[in-house]
């Protein structure tokens, strides 16, 4: 053979071999998310019945199966990931629920599979095989041609979004980073299937272990291109013990890990910050250790004059409890590798799951279509007993009554019992024929329809998210980052950490006053905060505009302040009416809205929350042609009074109010007048005694009647 020859054979060679790395190794499908070793695993264990009303199974029978028949590789490999699809902290949904250990988040492996003994959860079971008895996918054979298994599993429960997944293969890799389950179906999936145009900067990752995403900013860019960075911090709050200062971390960024070892050498987020201590990288602290039990406590001891701003900052750059996630949403769309956004891989997710149910009631209407055959047999062999009887005792071919029988109604009359000859079993009998009849509509309206399998597919997705979807574990901000590190380039601007109250006016002006410095003025709108955080503003236009804490001039009380028009690009006729901390707690979680015309918005503060600052402004709702926000309020279980320009008054309860999305241009709040408007709305905790809207000073809040939504209000008279 001639080196070109051979040179062509190795490059064919390799080529091949880099295409099976890719498509059977290294990447996951876009459709259910999983690499073939997870879709293996799975299958054979719902092949196997170990499923979740079963008793656990031993681990290295598991295995066995799975290399046995279905995936020809190492042991120790299928082990590792099975063992992976049952650690809550490295994934966020787990598949696999476990007996024995299973290693830990602080390094350690899991014991080995002849200890260890596992079963399917039952999230695997309706989220990912439902239905797979019904030939809602295809099938192949295994590499032995002996068996067949699933080419893709069915995956109602969009695995690619909520599971973290990465791979290395030939020339490329792959890294998805995992969203909230309850999260993604709300705001991007039912919507998505019913049409609306669906927004999808606000939908930021929700990591297994917490964390606090400190840029959520980038996430704009990650969904709509597939690629981009963010960066997460351990969460953390500080603690006295006697005269010790300490600071203590109670989440740590995914992937970190506290202590262990490799190839003999200590590695993690401990010997690091030994490591820093003995280099003078962290100052003022005077000892390190790990509390952690069942939950995660990494304990700063701090000398008492310190800092603890300071030293967190050094903490946070010299270690892994500060950790940066690059994404890279690649993913096989069939066999070919593609570079995904979110709209591409919800899309892949909807229409694989459309392709799912419209094969199911296929499957399902032919099984109804033979049974009624059968059922209709059945029907003329009672109704014409005797004539069967004699044909039958006679040894001939009932047939020759009926030729239009078929094969198989004609083997289900001749199985049939005695029992079934009566009048009653006729009943029966037809009974049952409407009723599949019924379902045979049914199954073809829902195999012609796209919409009702949309509708369907809704149900489905919702039921199981309430029944599987948890609350988000991962906290999102967005603030300057501070480095103790300085790059080869530049040096990064350290913003210090300072408490600060930050104040509107009504003529436009803002200014940051530090708090030791502060005195109580009358201004419109005023928030505590830290230099280190960004600030929502909300316009009279329905606009929200981040701005950092940093880039607002410090002033003193007595000082004027910066004009709004200065840091914000606002349209004509624009004005700022409120601002609020981008921090959100259980007392105000929500954002809500007053407009001109009569309408009230509420929204969860978390959509609005993340995105870095914008000068241009984001939308924050819909308005209707003419119509203007006059405030807007955070509020929780509050009551809302509005005030028309007729002296109308009226009070409800905002739990009446649902949150919506961005887009959403908001409910009735008071049914006015022709020609009448709002002149006035606030939002009051039930348990204040007095109120002051516009016109009227000291209202007593029992004096006005609490009322539904929508309705016209008390009219009252101005002293």
């Amino acid at each position: 053979m001639s080196n070109y020859e051979i040179c062509q054979e190795m490059g064919q060679n390799f080529i091949d071999y880099a295409y099976a790395v890719n498509t059977d190794r290294s990447m996951p499908s876009a459709a259910d998310g999983l690499k073939p070793v997870h879709r293996r695993i799975l299958w054979s264990m719902y092949k196997e019945k170990n499923t979740s009303d079963k008793a656990h199974v031993k681990c290295a029978r598991v295995v066995g199966d799975v290399i046995g028949k279905y995936h020809p590789h190492g042991d120790t490999s299928v082990y590792d990931a099975m063992t992976r699809l049952a650690q809550e902290w490295n994934v966020r949904y787990p598949f696999i629920d476990w007996h024995g250990n299973k290693g830990n988040i602080g390094g350690d492996g899991a014991a080995a599979m002849r200890y260890t003994e596992a079963r399917l959860e039952s999230l695997a079971q309706d989220g990912m095989l439902q239905n797979l008895n019904k030939n809602v996918v295809d099938m192949q054979p295994n590499y032995s041609e002996d068996l067949e298994e699933p080419v893709l599993l069915p995956a109602l429960f969009p695995n690619l979004l909520c599971n973290p997944n990465s791979g290395i293969g030939v020339a490329m890799a792959c890294n998805w980073l995992p969203y909230n389950f309850k999260e993604l179906v709300t705001e991007i999936i039912v919507p998505h299937l019913k049409g609306y145009t669906t927004d999808y900067e606000h939908i930021c990752p929700d990591f297994p272990t917490g964390g606090n995403i400190v840029n959520k900013e980038k996430m704009t860019s990650i969904n709509s291109t597939g690629r981009g960075s963010i960066v997460v911090e351990g969460q953390w709050k500080q603690e006295q013990r006697g005269n010790k200062n300490l600071i203590v971390f109670y989440e740590i960024p995914y992937g970190a890990k506290i202590e262990y070892e490799e190839q003999g050498k200590p590695k993690g987020i401990i010997p690091q910050l030994r490591k820093a201590i003995q280099e003078e990288k962290i100052t003022n602290v005077t000892d390190v250790r790990d509390e952690s039990s069942k939950t995660i406590r990494i304990v700063i001891e701090c000398a008492a004059d310190a800092n603890i701003d300071k030293v967190v900052a050094q903490i946070l750059t010299e270690t892994d409890l500060r950790k940066s996630f690059s994404a890279n949403y690649v993913a096989l769309v069939g066999k070919t590798p593609k570079l995904l956004n979110m709209h591409d891989a919800v899309d892949i997710y909807v229409e694989h799951n459309l392709s799912c149910i419209k094969r199911e009631f296929e499957y399902e209407y032919k099984k109804t279509a033979d049974r009624i055959e059968i059922l209709e047999g059945l029907i003329w062999a009672v109704q014409n007993i005797d004539k069967v009887i004699y044909y039958i005792r006679n040894n001939e071919d009932i047939r020759v009554i009926k030729p239009t029988l078929s094969d198989r109604q004609y083997k289900a009359i001749l199985d049939m019992r005695l029992g079934r000859l009566s009048k009653l079993e006729e009943e029966k009998l037809q009974k049952e024929l409407f009723e599949k009849n019924k379902y045979l509509s049914h199954c073809e309206m829902m195999i012609n329809s796209e919409d009702a399998r949309k509708e369907l597919l809704i149900e489905r997705v919702t039921c199981l998210a309430e029944k599987y979807g948890d609350d988000r574990r991962t906290t999102t901000i967005s603030k300057e980052i501070i480095s103790t590190k300085a790059t080869k380039s530049q040096k990064v601007r350290e913003v210090i950490p300072e408490d600060v109250f930050v104040s509107l006016n009504s003529k436009g002006y803002l200014k940051s006053i530090p708090v030791k410095s502060y005195r109580q003025t009358a201004a419109d709108a005023v928030i505590k905060t830290q230099t280190t955080d960004i600030i929502l503003l909300f316009s009279s236009l329905g606009k929200v505009y981040r701005l950092k804490v940093s880039e607002i001039k410090q002033c003193t009380n007595k000082d004027k302040g910066t004009a709004i028009g200065s840091l914000l690009n606002l349209d004509k006729n624009e004005s700022i009416l409120n601002i609020f901390s981008m921090n959100t707690d259980e007392k105000h979680p929500y954002i809500v809205g007053f407009t001109r015309k009569g309408l009230v918005k509420k929204s969860e503060k978390s959509i609005y929350v993340g995105v870095t600052q914008n000068k241009n402004g984001l939308k924050a709702a819909t308005l209707n042609d003419g119509d203007e926000y006059i405030n807007w309020f955070e509020c929780n279980g509050d009551y809302a009074i509005v005030l028309s320009s007729d002296n109308y008054i009226i009070k409800f309860d905002m739990r009446e109010v649902n949150a919506v999305g961005k887009t959403a241009r908001g409910v009735k709040a008071i049914n006015l007048n022709d020609g009448k408007y709002v002149l006035d709305a606030v939002i009051v905790s039930p348990q204040v005694d007095h109120i002051n809207i516009l016109r009227y000073n000291n209202i007593h809040n029992k004096d006005i009647a609490l009322q539904k939504r929508g309705g016209k209000g008390k009219c009252l008279v101005v002293k």
